[in-house]
């Protein structure tokens, strides 16, 4: 009887090799797989892939090799395969995929990734970087929230602009150029890094995303937004203790703004999330006429779940925290956090499938992206709080992230652009 395939892992020159023997089928395609996702969840960038000892690779196996290979390259890694079997070589070569077999890129020089600072809460070990000391970022608001409890929106109140890399933003819009072209679809967006991703509310439903790529970047017409430009101060990761529960999302914020030093910041995070606790439109707000949040045509204007929803997920989260008192022009586009919160903030969530986040010190840019060009995008939600005695649900939940924050230094006037 056929061994059943085995992997070892061993350090050569610095890079990880896994040594694999036996059969690449469908079966053990599946724990190759499994044991490169978890060098990139330690934050291996270089990989070797040791085959001299695999007697067989079906479809199911170069499949893998193929995605690894592009797993790798997404985050400016490399997987290679070194000393490739004759049965494996064979295959290789007639599949056209040589290129793999090339010697592996040396080990890279890994950024120093001790924490300036390493604090534990509420059973959460926070590890603070320094990622642009002294940076600060510029906000802008553009519209106002008030008519969507009012009379709604009209053309008066669309703003369109590009969202480029340096820029974060979250609010109200939908991909386009014009109110006219995407009244019907104004609903939840986010933009982090280039990427950018809605929630139509037209009858399709489903979250939409662009990735900017040479000299295309994502364009929106929004109704209200809330924009940051600038590098982030500091990075920050967090991670659970042994057997601890999940920490909530105002936790992490407010350790952030502890760590930012600052009255006011702008956020993103990366995290894996146990449940998630949101709402988004169902219609879009422009140009309507009828009641919004009265009882009960509130169940017809929008999606919210009583309890957590998309448990095992990952989020990118974009917002802006505030201490309470808010400054004034940031007031109307937040709310308390929680009930006995002394922090006010507004976040807005893009809801990915369960993949596992690299560990140590990540680059925003290409983690963002490595995150879209993975696709699974499910939704974007604003994320809530029901913090309601007796019966709320509480918040969206995490188990472990990482965070970029800074310190927001001027709002800018609303005839300034960012």
């Amino acid at each position: 009887m056929q061994a059943a395939m085995q992997i070892e892992r061993v350090e050569r020159d610095g890079c990880p090799e896994l040594e694999v023997s036996g059969r690449m089928d469908s079966y053990g395609s599946r724990n190759i797989a499994d044991s490169m996702e978890e060098l990139m969840r330690e934050g291996a960038r270089h990989v070797r892939l040791n085959l001299s000892k695999t007697t067989y690779m079906s479809s199911a196996g170069i499949r893998v090799l193929v995605q690894g290979f592009q797993q790798f390259a997404a985050v400016g890694g490399t997987l290679r395969i070194v000393e490739p079997s004759v049965a494996v070589r064979q295959i290789l070569e007639l599949a056209g995929l040589g290129s793999m077999m090339a010697e592996p890129a040396p080990a890279e020089e890994v950024k120093p990734e001790t924490p300036v600072q390493t604090r534990v809460e509420a059973g959460f070990t926070f590890e603070i970087h320094k990622c642009s000391p002294g940076a600060r970022l510029l906000c802008r608001i553009a519209g106002h929230p008030e008519p969507l409890v009012s009379e709604g929106f009209g053309e008066k109140d669309c703003d369109v602009f590009s969202v480029p890399a340096g820029l974060m933003s979250l609010g109200l819009g939908a991909f386009g150029e014009s109110y006219a072209e995407c009244r019907e679809r104004f609903g939840e967006f986010l933009a982090v890094a280039g990427c950018a991703a809605c929630q139509p509310t037209d009858e399709t439903g489903y979250a939409d995303y662009m990735v900017s790529a040479g000299s295309l970047v994502p364009r929106l017409a929004t109704l209200y937004s809330v924009s940051c430009k600038g590098p982030f101060e500091k990075f920050v990761r967090f991670d659970s203790q042994a057997e601890s529960e999940p920490i909530g999302l105002s936790q992490v914020v407010m350790e952030c703004m502890e760590t930012s030093g600052a009255e006011l910041a702008g956020m993103v995070m990366m995290a894996e999330s146990s449940g998630v606790l949101g709402a988004s439109l169902k219609h879009s707000p422009a140009a309507r006429h009828e009641a919004m949040f009265h009882h009960p045509e509130v169940r017809q204007w929008l999606s919210f779940s009583p309890v957590r929803s998309y448990p095992r997920s990952v989020l990118l989260v974009a917002g802006v925290a505030a201490k309470l008192p808010c400054p004034g022009p940031l007031a109307p586009m937040v709310r308390p956090l929680k009930r006995d919160a002394s922090l006010a903030g507004h976040f807005h969530a893009a809801v990915f499938g369960y993949r596992p986040l690299r560990k140590g010190y990540i680059e925003l840019e290409e983690s963002v992206k490595h995150l879209f060009d993975g696709g699974g995008l499910q939704s974007v939600l604003h994320l809530l709080a029901d913090d309601r005695v007796g019966s709320g649900t509480g918040e969206t939940e995490l188990t472990r992230g990482a965070c970029w924050v800074g310190p927001i230094s001027r709002i800018l006037a609303p005839e300034e652009t960012l």
